[in-house]
């Protein structure tokens, strides 16, 4: 479970393909204050890259690896990853840690498109696609992690939705890199989902 607070960036500095699954090293460095209350990964430790649960399967001094399997690969943005790009990192939280975002999962949606980003004083206003079926999940001031972000949407129209980007979030994220047309790691609302299925269930029924 993740928070949506980015707490570093990293870079992607290798990237293997193999049969539609993707070996990843991104290099790193962790703040050694905050939530884990240390500056390394370890072995088997789940870390979100751009949104995306991920094990740390290899790690060492100012790196990590990871594999994503081949259905991960498929619904989030790893596939279209290059060499030196810059991604959003967060390490599980901790029961005993500050809850500042909202309840992310890690468990990716799908991929949203950016489709403009306008200024608005000293933010940022992107306006953004949602996939196919996600857009009855996504709800004017609730929440959706983008590339990991916690945000909160602030306008929804037919077939888009809105996030405000404020300074801080332009300067501690990847977020201000996107441009339109770039895909991003959509993760819907936790609770929406539980609604959805259980509104269903009950049509069923």
């Amino acid at each position: 479970m993740f928070t949506g607070l980015i707490e570093t960036t990293g870079t992607l500095v290798d990237l293997k393909l193999r049969r539609g699954s993707a070996k990843v090293r991104i290099s790193c460095r962790f703040p050694r204050s905050g939530g884990a209350g240390r500056g390394t990964l370890s072995v088997g430790e789940s870390v979100a890259v751009d949104g995306t649960c991920l094990t740390v399967t290899r790690a060492g001094k100012g790196w990590f690896e990871t594999l994503a399997a081949p259905e991960t690969v498929r619904r989030t943005i790893i596939g279209c990853y290059r060499l030196t790009r810059p991604v959003n990192l967060e390490r599980a939280m901790l029961a005993s840690g500050r809850l500042g975002g909202h309840f992310v999962q890690g468990h990716i949606d799908g991929r949203a498109r950016l489709r403009s980003v306008r200024r608005e004083g000293d933010s940022r206003v992107c306006r953004l696609a949602p996939p196919r079926g996600l857009a009855p999940l996504i709800v004017e001031k609730g929440p959706v992690a983008l590339d990991g972000v916690s945000l909160t949407v602030s306008a929804v129209g037919r077939g888009w939705f809105e996030v405000m980007l404020v300074p801080h979030t332009l300067r501690a994220t990847t977020m201000s890199q996107r441009e339109p047309g770039d895909e991003l790691n959509i993760e819907t609302d936790l609770i929406a989902k539980y609604v959805r299925s259980l509104l269903g269930a009950r049509s069923v029924s």
